[in-house]
């Protein structure tokens, strides 16, 4: 009789084991799905620019290298104008039999001055041009952030050639509706 309760109560510790051992593999199961649930299901939502095409897009960046343009081709003209004035009066100095010291002294205060001008106007544009891209790229950032908070993205990638985005789907491609929503943007709209 003492093995038969022997034999009962190790076919109760077997099953007992069993049950916990079940227990335990549902427990771990249960929590793995679980996991790959909420990974799969939280998987952040990103997508990526053509920065080069998105910048050379953007209507703020239209309108201030035309403004640049004009302020240029302004400087321009008047640098011709003092050239073309200098020319006449190296001619003019040049024909001339006896050299008048007062006449090359303004000449060459002349020629300063354009050289000065020249040189200014060059540092002008430059300024002028770091100025605007500064303020477009700083617009650009502020509408992309806006419109990845407003679609629920939590990264926008910018491949702009440097080699930090090496790859990426074509699928996740959002340039165009980017390049949309930031000229509406600019325009005034929501």
């Amino acid at each position: 009789m003492n093995d038969s309760n022997s034999l009962k109560q190790s076919k109760r510790t077997m099953t007992m084991k069993n049950k916990i051992l079940t227990s335990c593999l549902v427990a771990v199961l249960l929590s793995l799905s679980t996991a790959v649930i909420y990974l799969f299901a939280n998987k952040p939502k990103t997508a990526y620019i053509d920065m080069q095409k998105v910048f050379s897009s953007f209507q703020m960046k239209k309108e201030l290298e035309s403004k640049l343009t004009d302020v240029e081709q302004h400087r321009k003209n008047i640098l011709d104008s003092m050239e073309l004035h200098l020319r006449i009066f190296s001619g003019e100095l040049d024909k001339s039999k006896e050299k008048d010291p007062s006449q090359i002294k303004l000449f060459n205060g002349e020629r300063e001055d354009f050289f000065a001008k020249q040189k200014q106007f060059e540092q002008d544009n430059s300024a002028t041009q770091q100025q605007y891209m500064d303020q477009v790229s700083k617009q650009l950032s502020q509408y992309v952030n806006d419109y990845g908070k407003q679609k629920g993205y939590e990264y926008i990638f910018g491949a702009d050639g440097s080699g930090i985005l090496m790859h990426a789907d074509d699928s996740k491609n959002i340039t165009e509706e980017v390049t949309g929503y930031i000229n509406e943007r600019y325009k005034g709209g929501k």
